[in-house]
C-alpha cells in the first residue's frame, strides 16, 4: 500500500508559491485559535479572520488576475439557493451576512487555487501537515499543564470537546496519509498521539469520523480492494466474536447509549420544517426560529437537517445540484491524478468524506466563520482544481 514520493519541503516550491502557501497556513492557524480556550489569541483570531479571505482575494487577483478561474456556477446555486429563502425569513439581515460570508468563502477558495495549480496537492498537503503538527503540539502541552481535560473528557487547547474532535479527525487522516507513504518516524509518532487523543475525547463523532476517513483512505489507495474489503470482513467478524469486552471501551459504550443529546434540537428543527417546507426560513436562521427559546443562537449539530430547516427543499435540491457538480469533477481529476500524486490526493478527499459524515453530528459544511467549515471547502477546491500535477 506504500506510494513512494519525493519529500515535501518548503524550498521545492517557487517564490510566489511558498508566499501563498504561508499566507493560507497563517489563515488556518487563525482560524483554528477563533475556536480555542486562550481568550487573547481568540480575541485576536476572531477579528483577523475577516479579513484573511479578502486578502487572499486581493494577493492573487493583483499577481495573476489573468489565471484566476471562479467557480461561478456553485456560488450561483448557493446564492440562488440563500436568496429564495430570504424571501420569506424574518432574519433578513442575518441571512445576507452568513450568506456574503460562504460566497465570499467562496469566490476565495477558487481564485487561491485556480492560480496555484502547479503543484496545488503537493503545496496544501504541506499546509495540511504542519497544521496537524500545530494542533497536536498544542493539545499535548496543554494536557500536560492540566487545561486538556474538562469535566473528565479531552479538549485541549479548544473551547469544546466537539471541536477538539474535528480538528484530531482532520490530522489523524493527514498523518496516516504521510506515515503510509513516506515511513516517516515521526508521523508514526505524532499518528499514535493522536488515537490517544481520539479516544481522550470519548466523541461519538470523533470516532466515527477518524473511522470513516480511515476507512476511505485505506480502501482508496489499496491495489487489490477485494482483498482489502475481504479483510475488513474478518475485523468485523473479530468485533462480533469479542463484543462484550468491545462494548465496554468508554467511547464505545457512549456511541450506543440510547438516545441522542441533540434530540430535542432536532424536534425543533423538523417543526420548522412542517411550518417552511419549500423555502424555509433564511439561510443560518432557522436556529432563531423555535418556540421556548430554549436554544436560540445554538446549531441543530446537523448539517443537513440545518439546511431542509434554513432553506427548504428548493433550497436543498440546488446545493444538491451543487455537490453533484463539484463531486463529478473530483471523480474526474481522481481517476487522471498521477501516481505520484495520487496518496496526496486521495488524503485529502478521505477528510472531505469524513466530514461529509461528521455533519450527521454536527454542523460543518456551511457555517460562516467556522475553521472546519473554512478547511472542507479548502480541501473541496483544492481536489477541483488540482487535474493533473502539472496544473493542465
Amino acid at each position: 500500500m506504500r506510494i513512494k514520493l519525493s519529500k515535501d519541503r518548503l524550498d521545492s516550491f517557487s517564490k510566489i508559491q511558498r508566499q501563498y502557501i504561508w499566507i493560507l497556513l497563517i489563515s488556518f492557524i487563525l482560524y483554528i485559535l477563533c475556536t480555542s480556550i486562550f481568550p487573547v489569541m481568540t480575541s485576536i483570531a476572531l477579528k483577523s479572520r475577516f479579513i484573511i479571505l479578502p486578502t487572499i482575494i486581493l494577493c492573487a487577483c493583483c499577481q495573476h488576475i489573468q489565471k484566476v478561474h471562479i467557480d461561478y456556477m456553485s456560488i450561483f446555486l448557493f446564492g440562488l439557493g440563500t436568496t429564495i429563502s430570504a424571501i420569506y425569513s424574518n432574519h433578513i439581515m442575518n441571512v445576507t451576512v452568513k450568506s456574503l460570508t460562504i460566497i465570499l468563502m467562496f469566490f476565495a477558495c477558487s481564485i487561491y487555487f485556480s492560480i496555484n495549480r502547479i503543484n496545488t496537492i503537493k503545496s496544501f498537503f504541506w499546509i495540511l501537515k504542519k497544521v496537524s503538527y500545530f494542533i497536536l503540539i498544542f493539545n499535548l502541552l496543554y494536557l500536560i499543564i492540566g487545561k486538556g481535560m474538562f469535566y473528565g473528557v479531552f479538549r485541549g487547547f479548544f473551547s469544546n470537546r466537539n471541536a477538539c474532535g474535528a480538528a484530531i479527525v482532520i490530522t489523524f487522516i493527514v498523518l496516516l496519509g504521510s506515515f503510509i507513504q513516506e515511513r516517516r518516524m515521526i508521523d508514526l509518532l505524532f499518528l499514535v498521539l493522536n488515537v490517544y487523543f481520539i479516544f481522550l475525547t470519548e466523541s461519538r463523532g470523533t470516532f466515527m469520523g477518524a473511522l470513516i476517513g480511515s476507512g476511505v483512505f485505506l480502501f482508496l489507495i489499496s491495489k487489490n480492494k477485494k482483498r482489502f474489503i475481504g479483510k475488513m470482513a474478518c475485523v468485523l467478524i473479530l468485533i462480533f466474536v469479542f463484543w462484550d469486552i468491545i462494548s465496554d471501551i468508554p467511547i464505545v459504550a457512549r456511541i450506543l447509549e440510547e438516545g441522542l443529546e441533540r434530540d430535542e434540537l432536532w424536534e425543533y428543527a423538523f417543526e420548522n420544517i412542517r411550518l417552511h417546507p419549500w423555502v424555509g426560513v433564511g439561510f443560518s436562521s432557522s436556529m432563531f426560529e423555535n418556540q421556548l427559546n430554549v436554544y436560540s443562537g445554538m446549531t441543530y449539530h446537523n448539517s443537513y437537517i440545518a439546511m431542509l430547516a434554513d432553506v427548504g427543499i428548493i433550497g436543498v435540491t440546488l446545493f444538491f445540484i451543487m455537490f453533484i457538480r463539484i463531486g463529478t469533477k473530483i471523480y474526474r481529476n481522481y481517476k487522471n491524478i498521477s501516481r505520484e500524486m495520487r496518496g496526496r490526493f486521495v488524503t485529502i478527499l478521505s477528510i472531505c468524506i469524513a466530514f461529509l459524515g461528521l455533519s450527521f453530528g454536527e454542523s460543518y459544511l456551511l457555517v460562516a466563520g467556522s475553521p472546519f467549515s473554512f478547511i472542507f471547502w479548502c480541501c473541496i477546491y483544492c481536489l477541483i482544481y488540482s487535474g493533473l500535477p502539472t496544473g493542465e
